[in-house]
């Protein structure tokens, strides 16, 4: 299909309430289908990335995780293939949120990262954070579970909610029902009845969130406070797994995705950032070399807007005490990339 050929589907799904007979119930979603009708002489720009939903993009890779929690030996096909991983009873899957491929190709020189590299994937449409983040949470992609940013707007909880905290807009705490949870997240999630064992190792801000609770529902859930820290726990949950099994280890590290917002993508803070990650990725490696632990990274990315494309605190009033994104702006990425490494081979 040539890019002027292009129609794209533009599926919205958002909580309603519904009212019969003078009481509430709630119909949990509404789909729109919006076809977009194109110019003639419509192009795509030259640096445009369709989104993979197969072996090239992070759908395929957690649905590839779904498969092992099923008990399939690990396997993640396509080109460039996956190395010799079907024989490794645990797996980790290490997130770090923040963390491209174009990043790694621009400053990754001599690091195992990129050593490890196997390829580039694409990531989900919309690539937010929100929606990749919740795509590997729960192997659904974002036209399946709805949620594509950290705001919605719910007239039934009052307007704008932020769903992380369960939280609306002034701050206010929603009751984290079991009925408001699935209200606003009425989906399965990966970890669920499944014959492998999970543990979720998120950041202690962020780990007793109603968010955090719904999506690992069915796993472990391990707080942890700094990289050092996350890279101990690691290596525990997974021998642990191992005495029981085998099983999968999700650990998921924010900070890079912070330093990258507050200072830019390209700064010098999150190249220090990125040089502190992969120092605890050789770590890793090493402690679980011999451990037949298969290790995989590939992150949520983000890249530098461009040029002009700036946020100033200064120009919206209540913003002073938040962090300063005026420096140099940054938006989620379209690709991330795939390393992979056996730790059952001394590296």
């Amino acid at each position: 299909m040539g890019n002027n050929d292009l129609t794209p589907w533009c599926v919205t799904r958002f909580p309603l309430q519904h009212h019969a007979k003078g009481r509430p119930s709630c119909l949990p979603f509404v789909v729109y289908r919006l076809v977009i009708v194109q110019r003639p002489d419509f192009r795509l720009p030259q640096d445009s990335v369709l989104p993979d939903y197969g072996d090239g993009g992070i759908f395929g890779l957690v649905s590839s995780f779904a498969r092992f929690l099923d008990g399939e030996p690990w396997q993640f096909g396509g080109q460039g293939g996956s190395r010799a991983t079907d024989e490794s009873p645990a797996l980790v899957y290490l997130l770090v949120d923040g963390l491209g491929d174009g990043f790694l190709q621009r400053f990754g020189a001599g690091s195992s990262l990129l050593a490890d590299r196997v390829r580039r994937l694409t990531s989900v449409f919309p690539s937010t954070t929100a929606s990749a983040v919740t795509t590997m949470l729960t192997g659904l992609a974002p036209r399946t579970h709805g949620l594509n940013g950290w705001f919605v707007r719910d007239r039934r909880f009052g307007g704008v909610v932020a769903p992380l905290p369960l939280n609306d807009r002034v701050g206010h705490r929603l009751r984290p029902d079991r009925a408001t949870l699935k209200h606003f997240f009425p989906y399965p999630n990966l970890f669920e009845q499944r014959r492998r064992a999970s543990v979720a190792l998120l950041p202690a801000y962020i780990a007793d969130s109603p968010f955090s609770r719904r999506h690992c529902r069915g796993a472990q859930i391990l707080p942890h406070i700094d990289l050092e820290h996350l890279v101990d726990s690691v290596v525990a949950a997974s021998r642990a797994l191992r005495r029981k099994g085998g099983g999968f280890v999700h650990a998921y590290y924010a900070e890079f995705d912070a330093v990258s917002h507050e200072f830019g993508c390209n700064s010098a803070e999150a190249v220090a950032e990125f040089w502190r990650v992969e120092s605890a990725y050789r770590r890793l490696v090493s402690e679980l070399s011999g451990d037949n632990v298969t290790v995989v990274t590939a992150p949520a990315p983000k890249r530098p807007l461009p040029p002009g494309w700036r946020l100033s605190s200064q120009a919206l009033p209540g913003w002073s005490k938040r962090r300063d994104c005026s420096r140099q702006g940054c938006s989620a990425a379209d690709q991330t990339t795939l390393c992979c490494v056996s730790a059952s081979v001394a590296t």
